[in-house]
């Protein structure tokens, strides 16, 4: 490594605006994905798997 460079957000909107969605995304689908946990763990979890495969 020879030098560091700071980043200029302003030099690549179109990059930043993309890499500012995946971002929320990624926090998204991770909040979603703790919460669905943390009511499993709270909750019973049953299935009715004739209700499903009649779905399927």
């Amino acid at each position: 490594l020879k030098e560091v460079r700071p980043a200029n957000p302003s030099a690549d909107k179109e990059g930043l605006d993309a890499m500012r969605q995946q971002l929320t995304r990624a926090m998204r689908s991770d909040l979603l994905v703790q919460y669905a946990g943390a009511l499993r763990e709270r909750y019973a979890v049953t299935t009715d798997k004739r209700a499903a495969e009649q779905l399927f």
